[in-house]
């Protein structure tokens, strides 16, 4: 019943940090698995490169040029053929994805500042409350060792 299931869970599996997906994505993006998912995706999407670019891990708008050139090497192998959706894309619509793009970068690293003031919060919330165990623990114990016993009452001479 006293079993702490988080301590549990983080003796199995380490905790996962910002720096590990950020490794994560480097490796994959290096690999012949982000190719073949963009190629994947390039067909399932008919050439849209916006629902690619949704669909494809660790994909953003900062990829879209190397997303485009890999796409543009495999039509000029004839590995994919070229979609009317790819090659006559409007320039706003790519300025559009663009400006997403950066207005969710910056949402997201507002909403992971505020996650790390928290996570800060909870651990002096933490360092005070040991604290105040140590604290009490520390008086009771002089208690302990200094009070007299109260349950051995003297008994009232008569006649005083």
């Amino acid at each position: 019943d006293d079993v702490n299931w988080e301590e549990r869970w983080r003796a199995m599996f380490k905790k996962v940090t910002k720096e590990d997906i950020q490794s994560f994505v480097e490796q994959y993006k290096e690999s012949g698995e982000e190719r073949k998912a963009i190629k994947e995706s390039y067909v399932k999407n008919k050439g849209d490169v916006g629902k690619i670019m949704m669909d494809v891990i660790g994909l953003t708008y900062e990829d879209e040029d190397r997303v485009r050139a890999i796409i543009d090497e495999m039509i000029e192998k004839g590995e994919l053929k070229a979609s009317k959706r790819y090659v006559a894309e409007p320039a706003a619509r790519r300025e559009k994805r663009r400006k997403a793009g950066e207005k969710e970068a910056k949402e997201a690293e507002e909403a992971l500042r505020e996650i790390a003031a928290k996570e800060n919060t909870g651990d002096l919330r933490a360092m005070i409350m040991k604290r105040q165990l140590d604290r009490e623990s520390f008086f009771d114990e002089l208690a302990a060792k200094y009070a007299k016993p109260t349950a051995a009452k003297r008994k009232k001479k008569a006649g005083k």
